[in-house]
């Protein structure tokens, strides 16, 4: 994963004479489409936004990719050229963040196994789905946890 993150009041258009916590603006369209790399636009409560989208599997390198921001900014702006420049020179880029995401290409793992005599739970693979399937994940290893823990499962009282 790679992103920028702009300061929301350096975007061209309307811009918000009062900014407010738990608002949620109406989305005049989703667009999605399939390929190596995608591409997301996300509004912060801070101001900022977060401008992202690359998914490389084969790559473990943290470093921030000029040519990869150069890459993010141009999609964006074929999705979304009313109000985003393919160029990021025309933005105030506050900070990048490159994540390397683990993950699995047969899906996420999320098991019990007994090896050596350790009990083992495994919960891995997401891949940039953590936020999203964070606590259910959570919530499943957690089960698997207890089932290790209490084999004759929990006393209900």
């Amino acid at each position: 994963m790679h992103v920028l993150v702009l300061n929301i009041r350096q975007i061209p258009g309307p811009q918000p004479s009062r900014i407010y916590k738990n608002v949620v603006p109406e989305m005049p369209r989703i667009r999605e489409r399939a390929g190596k790399t995608y591409t997301y636009v996300i509004p912060r409560l801070d101001g900022t936004v977060i401008l992202g989208g690359i998914r490389d599997p084969d790559i473990s390198n943290t470093k921030v990719d000029l040519e990869v921001d150069k890459d993010i900014a141009r999609r964006v702006n074929k999705t979304l050229p009313e109000h985003f420049s393919a160029d990021p020179a025309d933005y105030d880029i506050v900070g990048h963040n490159v994540g390397i995401r683990p993950y699995r290409s047969t899906g996420m793992r999320i098991e019990k196994e007994v090896k050596e005599g350790q009990n083992i739970v495994h919960a891995y693979g997401i891949t940039g789905g953590g936020y999203i399937f964070g606590f259910g994940v959570a919530r499943e290893a957690a089960g698997l946890v207890d089932e290790f823990l209490f084999p004759a499962g929990k006393a209900r009282l």
